[in-house]
């Protein structure tokens, strides 16, 4: 099986969190060629994990040929806009949490949360979803959504126990664990 080459953009936490995920795989050889970022720490990122080329713009991985897989960790409102550029690229796309949201548009009273329609906000995500969902199935590529409880500890255990005891149903709990804003909560927690 050839390798995967992947470009990862982004080089923050979650980047972070990706690539010791990538040192994890079996079954194919999946390699990270390039690491994006738009700040100086990107070089100490690169060398960190061994990864030989580093950019400071994300188009520049849509010309490189050999990169089959661009991994999306970058902040949530640039999200569509890479994934739809990715996918018009040829490219696979592996896009971190949340997909989209509002994060407002030129022209917007501040702070948004209060001063444009929460109906006019839903309105624009639906569109941008849309659009991106478009561009997806024009690609004939894959988009994979970087959604980590599939993984986590608690779900795997779950799902032993499930299969070992052949049943359908234990008992099941879920709450948010992330301590920061989310997509659905403004910053300032209001």
């Amino acid at each position: 099986m050839k390798p995967i080459c992947v470009g990862i953009v982004g080089s923050g936490f979650v980047a972070e969190l990706h690539m010791r995920a990538y040192r994890r795989v079996f079954g194919l050889e999946a390699t990270v060629k390039a690491v994006v970022s738009r700040g100086h720490h990107v070089l100490e990122f690169a060398k960190r994990f061994r990864i030989p080329e580093t950019f400071r713009d994300y188009r520049e991985l849509l010309t490189d040929k050999t990169i089959d897989v661009v991994d999306i960790c970058t902040p949530p409102a640039l999200h569509a806009e890479m994934i739809v550029a990715c996918m018009r690229a040829g490219k696979h796309v592996i896009c971190e949490k949340p997909f989209t949201g509002y994060f407002g548009r030129s022209g917007d009273p501040t702070p948004i949360g209060r001063r444009v329609a929460k109906s006019l906000m839903y309105e624009r995500v639906v569109q941008e979803m849309d659009e991106t969902r478009d561009a997806i199935r024009a690609s004939g590529r894959l988009f994979m959504y970087a959604e980590d409880w599939v993984y986590a500890p608690a779900v795997t255990k779950t799902a032993e126990i499930l299969k070992a005891a052949k049943d359908e149903i234990l008992f099941m709990k879920a709450e948010e664990s992330h301590s920061g804003s989310t997509p659905l909560m403004p910053r300032n927690g209001r």
